[in-house]
């Protein structure tokens, strides 16, 4: 489905259709096995649940500090790993498949894209700060947080035993009053987000969707104050499906690519087609 390295090339992270992760070392050239996330349910195919996620993986990335990971599921949630394979958190909220993830380039947020059409970005804080190092997660405590089907702007859920909560979830959870999450959606896309980026400065996010178009948001105006002046820019030239794209390291161009076998380079400034690569074979 979808790899992802570290950024220090020591781990690799593959995600995969039985429901699971493998996080893999790589260290030494020889891939080795380092745990998995999640275990494979017995009756896969029958429906069968076992640890994390409920089913296929579709998309993985690492904290730029390398300790964290996130993943998204056909099941429509995010989750949070520790490094070292440990569930950390998971964060309902889409109300279809999740496509891609991404962490902020601060390593304090997630962004996740959907067949929802919507980008949410999640911010996870503890006595108000969003450092993830300081939260007390790990060593079996796993935090959930969900929210209703809402297509509001900006949410938060401060982790309380709400009815909503149960409405939704169709169980209980404890509270931990110092913990919330908060949610902003990014809305626009008329069809599938099915790739999502930050630009290495962080300046801007990349978004592809099935609705042939790739649009530029203002990162810095992610926010539950700024978020309607989010877009920045509406990339129409493609003529089918963006199913990837990716900033230069420079950040000052992007490219995207598309089932209708072509990719498109960028500036990041203007939107101006560079170049029109075409990949059909």
């Amino acid at each position: 489905r979808q790899v992802a390295c570290s950024p220090d090339g020591t781990l690799a992270c593959s995600a995969s259709g039985d429901h699971t992760c493998i996080l893999w070392d790589i260290s030494s050239g020889t891939p080795a096995l380092k745990c998995r996330l999640g275990t494979i349910p017995e009756g896969l195919t029958g429906g069968g649940q076992g640890t994390g996620h409920g089913h296929i993986v579709t998309g993985v990335a690492f904290s730029p500090d390398g300790k964290y990971i996130a993943t998204v599921s056909y099941d429509k949630s995010v989750r949070v790993w520790s490094s070292e394979g440990d569930p950390l958190a998971v964060m309902h909220g889409h109300t279809q498949i999740a496509n891609c993830c991404a962490f902020t380039p601060d390593g304090r947020g997630i962004l996740s894209g959907s067949t929802d059409k919507t980008l949410k970005l999640w911010r996870l804080k503890h006595q108000g700060t969003d450092t993830f190092d300081t939260f007390p997660w790990g060593k079996g405590v796993v935090l959930e947080f969900a929210f209703a089907q809402s297509m509001a702007p900006a949410l938060t859920d401060n982790h309380g035993d709400s009815e909503e909560y149960n409405n939704l979830m169709q169980r209980h959870r404890a509270h931990m009053p110092d913990m919330k999450c908060d949610l902003v959606n990014l809305i626009g896309h008329s069809g599938a987000v099915n790739i999502c980026a930050f630009s290495p400065d962080g300046k801007f996010v990349l978004s592809g969707s099935s609705d042939c178009s790739a649009r530029l948001w203002h990162a810095g105006k992610i926010t539950s104050e700024g978020v309607h002046g989010a877009p920045a820019l509406v990339l129409k030239a493609h003529n089918r499906a963006i199913i990837s794209g990716a900033f230069s390291p420079t950040s000052d161009k992007l490219v995207t690519g598309s089932e209708d076998g072509t990719a498109n380079v960028h500036l990041t400034a203007t939107g101006e087609l560079l170049q029109r690569i075409d990949l059909a074979h």
